[in-house]
């Protein structure tokens, strides 16, 4: 898969910095303004959130790899079709964490929590959820559904919530809406 990665220092992360409102002059590594950013949770309940990093450009984990790809593509189709620069709309960044846990046990989900896109590794009935291009359009969605017009999560207003999630991960892979 081929992904935007940023180099730092002999060091490759998984930050695509190609979008609108990245500066590649003036960054901070840990707080990318305007890019897309992969971290990882290490195994943790989001204890622990780290850079995935490189040496040489080549990323060997696949679900972060799934994620991060996963994220460009959801961004793309949200700025190609709706004219719209990430979650809240203005370009700032869109963040994923993988390898998330859930009271220290492997997740079977995956979560949008006002800040990132979390992603659980599958357990016994599900695999890596990163690697799903819907479920990454569906998390995506709650953000976008957030910083617009905030639904409440709970009676109608959730259910709609989650309405609108599910028709647009459906509708980022066009070709496979089925």
């Amino acid at each position: 898969v081929e992904l935007h990665t940023l180099e730092d220092d002999g060091v490759f992360y998984l930050i695509d910095g190609s979008r609108k409102g990245f500066n590649e002059d003036d960054y901070n590594l840990n707080n990318p303004e305007g890019a897309l950013w992969t971290l990882d949770a290490r195994y943790t309940d989001v204890e622990i959130v780290e850079h995935v990093t490189s040496s040489d450009n080549r990323f060997t984990d696949p679900i972060a790899v799934s994620a991060h790809s996963n994220m460009e593509r959801v961004h793309e189709y949200f700025r190609e079709t709706h004219d719209r620069y990430g979650i809240a709309g203005d370009g700032t960044s869109t963040i994923s964490v993988v390898h998330v846990t859930e009271d220290g046990e492997a997740m079977e989900n995956a979560y949008w929590n006002g800040v990132f896109m979390a992603y659980g590794d599958g357990g016994e009935f599900l695999d890596p959820l990163a690697g799903s291009l819907d479920i990454a359009a569906h998390e995506m969605t709650h953000g976008i559904i957030e910083r617009t017009v905030n639904l409440e999560y709970r009676f109608q207003s959730g259910a709609l919530n989650e309405s609108f999630a599910d028709i647009f991960s459906v509708m980022v892979d066009d070709d496979d809406w089925l």
